[in-house]
């Protein structure tokens, strides 16, 4: 915000201690919407509304009505992550059997280090022929999305209403009894 936007470093900190405070309400949404819809929609819909308001947070002209917008952007945005973050453990939890769950979060956190990685070197690659570090971003982020999205819904079954058990496949008719 502070090079992009041309914000003081005091405005910036505000707007993501605002912003960022409302956005926690996202937690308990998240919680509820998962119960309600399920893991997957709330998923899906909280990343594509943190994309969103992610890509339009760069894009806010300036103006006098900037710090306003960009609180109410944040607060969305940071509401959608926490959203689809609780939607996200809670098919990692309800989908590994107990003790696997270990090392799938120990993946999970290695492919999000991978995914950082890719990223940083995709807007170093773009920034220069999109025309800037916002471009860059937008791009990356609508050209990831999709993919990712469809990768996500192909692989990870719906989880809600099910025990841990039965979601992780741990039930007596999922699993062979020993003999």
């Amino acid at each position: 915000m502070v090079k992009s936007l041309g914000l003081s470093p005091a405005t910036a900190s505000m707007v993501f201690f605002v912003g960022g405070g409302i956005g926690q309400l996202g937690n308990p949404i998240g919680a509820s919407l998962a119960n309600l819809w399920g893991r997957r929609p709330t998923a899906v819909w909280g990343s594509a509304v943190a994309v969103a308001s992610g890509i339009a947070f760069y894009w806010i002209p300036l103006g006098p009505a900037q710090v306003t917008q960009l609180i109410a952007l944040t607060a969305v945005n940071q509401g959608a992550t926490a959203a689809f973050s609780v939607a996200d453990r809670l098919l990692g939890t309800e989908l590994f059997p107990t003790p696997l769950r270990a090392t799938f979060s120990g993946v999970a956190g290695l492919m999000g280090a991978g995914a950082a990685l890719v990223a940083n070197f995709g807007l170093s690659f773009l920034v220069a022929p999109v025309g800037g570090l916002v471009p860059a971003i937008t791009w990356l982020s609508i050209l990831t999305f999709v993919p990712a999205t469809a990768v996500f819904l192909a692989a990870v079954p719906e989880t809600r209403g099910m025990s841990l058990e039965e979601a992780a496949g741990e039930t007596e008719s999922a699993v062979e009894a020993p003999r």
